[in-house]
């Protein structure tokens, strides 16, 4: 019993710590990407700011919980599959400014829509937050994995780099499973621990 009660403590901490962390790495974005003068001359890094900046808004004022998971694999996973795509970076030259906005914004209509559904049931570290089934989710199992690999794809066409394309291919190495499912339910806190943790359990 005493074992349980110190453990509490810990992941209410741990709670806390992947919001904080979220912060940071989008201030480390937002260094890189915003404009240098205003109006800028192209909208597309401004609309992944704001793609993110809903991440993080979301993020912090979701439920708290005591039953986010410790286990350092799963932080590394969570925030690997977190990272990757925010080292991306403005280029010299440009592609499809227009079009990479109108992607960017239709994978933001999609990843707003699924946390519309989660409402305060999100996170970045696998938690037990309970099983969303309803809206998108009995759909797309991770429709908000769907909304991120469309904006992303949304600000390569705009700012094409082999590092940029890096960037966004590393979340795969993090993130598995299928996107489609019989019934749209992500997997229980014990199996969803491979996945980078922006999901209805986290």
């Amino acid at each position: 019993m005493s074992v349980v009660l110190q453990a509490v403590p810990l992941r209410r901490l741990a709670d806390r710590a992947d919001q904080v962390i979220a912060v940071a790495l989008y201030l480390w974005l937002c260094v890189r990407l915003l404009p240098s003068t205003f109006p800028p001359e192209h909208l597309f890094p401004l609309m992944l700011l704001l793609s993110e900046g809903l991440v993080l808004v979301f993020l912090l004022i979701r439920r708290s919980t005591d039953k986010i998971s410790t286990n350092p694999r799963d932080w590394i996973v969570a925030f690997g599959g977190t990272l990757t795509p925010l080292l991306v970076v403005k280029t010299e030259t440009v592609f499809l400014p227009q079009l990479g906005f109108c992607v960017i914004l239709i994978g933001l209509i999609l990843h707003l829509g699924a946390k519309l559904n989660l409402r305060r049931s999100f996170g970045i570290v696998p938690a037990d937050r309970g099983v969303k089934t309803l809206g998108l989710y009995a759909f797309v199992r991770h429709p908000m994995y769907l909304g991120y690999m469309v904006a992303h794809v949304g600000f390569l066409l705009g700012a094409p780099s082999l590092w940029n394309v890096r960037s966004m291919r590393s979340p795969g190495h993090f993130w598995s499973g299928g996107f489609f499912s019989k019934n749209g339910s992500c997997r229980s806190i014990r199996t969803i621990a491979p996945i980078a943790g922006k999901c209805a359990t986290g």
